[in-house]
C-alpha cells in the first residue's frame, strides 16, 4: 500500500564542499535548484544500483542485503592485515604531510611488521618525488621501480598512497599540461600552494586536476601495478568540482569512478582503498562496493572502534572499515587481548610507528593476527550484526559475524566498564537444529559444544573488567 523512492541529488547546492559542507554550505536562496544535471543529446546517465529484497524477518533482511551486496555488487578483494607508514613521521625528512619513510627507516620497520603478521606494507604520502608526476623519490633511496623496496619488505606485498586528482605546483606534468588542471579552482589552489609549498597538505600538493588528467594518472597507476608490483592503493583527497571546458561536478565524479572500475576490471587482484576521513563523497556504497575504506584518523579508543562497527552493521560490511589497530596508548590502558579482539571484524590497519611499540606488545598481538589469518573466512563471509548495547555506553556489548546458510561464524563479547561480570549473549538468525563447536581466540582451543537452541537463547559469558572473548562457532 505504499511506494518507496530513492533520491540522491545535490538539489539547491551551488557547490559541493565535501567535508567543509557543515561549515560553508552554499545554497541557492531563490528557490530553484542550485545546480541541475544536464544530459546532452546522445549522452548517458549512469544511475546507482537500488536493491529491493524479500526476506522472512528482520535478521533475514539484513542477511539478504549483505548477500546481494557482497555477491553481486562488491568485487572481492584480499582482506589483508595492512601496515601504513602514515605515522612513521618524526619531522626529520619533512615537516608537512609527507612521512619520514625512506629506505633506511624501512629496513628497521619492515622486520617488525613481518613479525607482527602484516601482509601488505603501504607507503603513505612521501614515497613520491612530486605529486602529479607519481615517480618514486630517489632522494629517499627508492629505486625507480621499487625493486629494493619489494626486496626489503618480502614476503609482504607493496601498497602505495596516492591523491590521484591532486598535484604539487612543481609537478613537471602540470607545467607541461596546465590545461589538465580544473579551471578555475585547480589553478587557484596551485597558486596558493606555490606560495606555501611545504606546510601541511601543501607539501603533498593541493592543486586540483580536471577529468582530462585521468588518462595520464590511470597510466601511472597501471605502471605501478604492472612494473612496480603494487597490489594495494590508498586513494586520498577526492573532490568533485566544476571544471570549465572539461566537466561539471557530476561528470567529474563519473569520470573518476569509471577509471576506478576499469582498473578493478583489469587488475582484480589489486585492492583500491578510499580514504573517507577527508571525503565521504563515495561513502558508503560507491566506495564499499569497490574496496575497503580508511575510515577514521587518529587513535580512537576501543569503545569508539567498536561503535563504528556496531552502528554501521549490518549494512556496511565491518571488514571494509579500515581502523587503527594498536593506535595511541590503548594497549597501555586496556588488556591487549581486548584491543586485538576489537580489531578482528574490521579492515585491520596499523599506522603507528611500529618502532615505538614495545616488542612484548608486538609479540602479544602476533598470535591474534595469526588466528585472524587462519580463520579469516569466519570473520569476513557472514553478515555482522550488533548485539546488546551500543559500545559507547561502555557496558556489555557484542557483535556477531554469521552466515545463516553455512551456519558458521564468530561471536565477540566485551564487558568494558559494566558492573556485572556476566552477561547472556544471544545470537541472531541461527536457523534449524544441530550442535556447534565453540573455539576460543587466539588459541583455537575447543571450549564447548552447544545446540542451536542454546545459541538462540544466549550463551553466558563471564569476563573481567574491560575483558573480551572471541568464539568461533561452527557446526559439529
Amino acid at each position: 500500500g505504499t511506494i518507496a523512492s530513492v533520491r540522491a541529488e545535490y538539489g539547491r547546492d551551488v557547490v559541493s564542499l565535501g567535508p567543509f559542507e557543515e561549515n560553508a554550505h552554499v545554497e541557492n536562496p531563490v528557490g530553484a535548484a542550485g545546480r541541475v544535471r544536464a544530459i546532452e543529446p546522445g549522452g548517458s546517465l549512469e544511475l546507482e544500483a537500488v536493491f529491493v529484497g524479500v526476506a522472512l524477518h528482520a535478521d533475514d533482511e539484513a542477511w539478504q542485503f549483505h548477500k546481494y551486496l557482497t555477491r553481486h555488487r562488491l568485487v572481492p578483494y584480499a582482506k589483508d592485515v595492512t601496515f601504513n607508514s602514515n605515522g612513521t613521521d618524526d619531522n626529520v625528512i619533512s615537516t608537512g604531510a609527507k612521512d619520514d619513510m625512506d629506505m633506511a627507516t624501512l629496513a628497521r620497520v619492515a622486520p617488525i611488521a613481518e613479525r607482527l603478521g602484516v601482509e601488505t606494507f603501504i607507503l603513505d604520502d612521501g614515497w613520491q618525488a612530486v605529486s602529479g608526476d607519481w615517480e618514486p623519490d630517489a632522494r629517499r633511496g627508492f629505486d625507480a621501480d621499487f625493486a629494493n623496496v619489494r626486496a626489503a619488505i618480502a614476503p609482504m606485498k607493496l601498497g602505495l598512497w596516492m591523491s590521484p586528482m591532486h598535484f604539487h605546483p612543481t609537478s613537471v606534468t602540470y607545467q607541461a599540461h596546465p590545461e589538465w588542471a580544473c579551471a578555475p579552482v585547480g589553478h587557484g589552489l596551485a597558486l596558493y600552494n606555490a606560495a606555501d609549498q611545504t606546510s601541511g597538505s601543501n607539501e603533498a600538493g593541493i592543486g586540483e586536476w580536471g577529468p582530462q588528467y585521468i588518462p595520464f594518472v590511470e597510466g601511472r597507476i597501471r605502471t605501478a601495478i604492472e612494473q612496480w608490483g603494487v597490489t594495494y592503493f590508498k586513494f586520498d583527497f577526492l573532490a568533485w568540482l566544476d571544471c570549465a571546458g572539461q566537466a561539471d561536478l557530476y561528470g567529474y565524479h563519473d569520470a573518476f569512478v569509471r577509471m576506478l572500475d576499469r582498473l578493478r576490471a583489469r587488475h582484480p587482484a589489486v585492492t583500491f582503498q578510499i580514504d573517507e576521513t577527508n571525503d565521504y563523497r563515495l561513502f558508503p556504497y560507491e566506495s564499499v562496493t569497490r574496496g575497503p575504506s580508511w575510515f577514521q584518523n587518529g587513535s580512537p579508543s576501543v569503545d569508539r572502534l567498536l561503535h563504528n562497527l556496531w552502528s554501521l552493521s549490518p549494512y556496511v560490511p565491518s571488514w571494509s572499515l579500515g581502523q587503527h589497530t594498536l593506535g595511541g596508548d590503548a594497549w597501555k590502558t586496556q588488556p591487549l587481548s581486548t584491543v586485538m579482539a576489537a580489531a578482528l571484524l574490521s579492515h585491520i590497519t596499523f599506522f603507528s610507528d611500529l618502532r615505538t611499540i614495545p616488542p612484548e606488545v608486538i609479540d602479544g598481538a602476533a598470535p591474534w593476527l595469526a588466528f585472524y589469518r587462519t580463520n579469516r573466512d569466519l570473520f569476513t563471509s557472514g553478515v555482522v550484526q550488533p548485539l546488546l548495547a551500543d559500545p559507547l555506553a561502555k557496558g556489555w556489548t557484542a557483535l556477531q559475524a554469521w552466515d545463516p546458510e553455512a551456519r558458521r561464524g564468530a561471536l565477540l563479547a566485551f564487558r568494558q566498564e559494566a558492573e556485572a561480570d556476566s552477561a547472556t549473549v544471544a545470537m541472531r538468525n541461527v536457523v534449524g537444529d544441530g550442535t556447534f563447536e565453540l573455539r576460543e581466540a587466539p588459541t583455537g582451543t575447543l571450549v564447548g559444544t552447544v545446540s542451536a537452541a542454546q545459541l538462540r537463547a544466549g550463551l553466558p559469558i563471564t569476563l573481567p573488567l574491560n575483558g573480551a572473548r572471541v568464539l568461533l562457532v561452527e557446526p559439529s
